[in-house]
């Protein structure tokens, strides 16, 4: 299977929502087990709402400035995003991730970004021999 990019962002914000947020993790709903492999040696995903290739703000919600978060190093889970209530949770700060009050569904990871692989998009299509492009 090959997915496009389009197809890649979808899975990425589907992820967001169900397990790149300190609440999912507290709450014991997230696929994030901190310290395990949890995909391929080639998987690089992170937040970072100060890149300008993304949307970038310098502070979310609750005042707190932006944070570049490690979610997944080299196929690792290696970190979440928290708001003040979870961070406070966890006795840890805030990464600037919190949204709008009232909320009730935790930080959220709005600006991920996932580091591209080695194969060009030509080589992996034309390597399908039974398989799909999505």
């Amino acid at each position: 299977m090959v997915l496009e990019e389009y197809a890649v962002a979808e899975m990425l914000e589907f992820m967001s929502f169900t397990g790149f947020s300190a609440l999912a993790a507290q709450e014991e709903r997230s696929f994030m087990r901190l310290g395990e492999r949890i995909t391929g040696e080639s998987v690089n995903i992170w937040d970072d709402g100060l890149d300008p290739s993304g949307v970038p703000t310098s502070f979310d919600f609750e005042g707190v400035p932006k944070q570049k978060v490690q979610l997944i190093t080299q196929g690792v889970a290696s970190g979440l995003v928290y708001d003040m209530e979870t961070a406070q949770r966890a006795g840890r700060q805030s990464t600037g991730h919190g949204l709008p009050a009232p909320n009730t569904e935790g930080p959220f990871a709005v600006n991920l970004f996932m580091a591209p692989g080695g194969t060009p998009k030509a080589d992996l299509i034309s390597d399908i021999k039974r398989g799909i492009w999505v």
